[in-house]
């Protein structure tokens, strides 16, 4: 992988992320992650935690096998209705099992 490009018409870095065997104890674990500094990005408490813009390609291995592999193709700059993020009618919280 090169270490820039053009996604969506977004000038793209490369970082690289080695969770070793953090998330999964039977598993190493890497992601490669291309973003764009044009875009902006919140990432606190995020996998890519520290990205300076937004990931719009990302591809994660477990033991150097691709597992995931993400690409944004198009990105739309639009204003979203406060509508968009009411909790919906029958939405349940759930705990995850560790």
């Amino acid at each position: 992988m090169s270490d820039t490009k053009l996604i969506a018409g977004y000038p793209c870095n490369k970082a690289h992320f080695d969770f070793g065997e953090s998330i999964n104890k039977d598993k190493h674990l890497t992601a490669d992650v291309y973003y764009t500094a044009q875009l902006p990005y919140f990432s606190e408490g995020d996998m890519f935690h520290g990205l300076k813009g937004l990931p719009v390609e990302y591809q994660c291995s477990a033991n150097d096998i691709v597992t995931k592999k993400l690409i944004v193709s198009f990105v739309a700059k639009e204003s979203v209705p406060d509508s968009h993020f009411n909790i919906p009618v029958g939405y349940k919280d759930m705990t995850s099992i560790k």
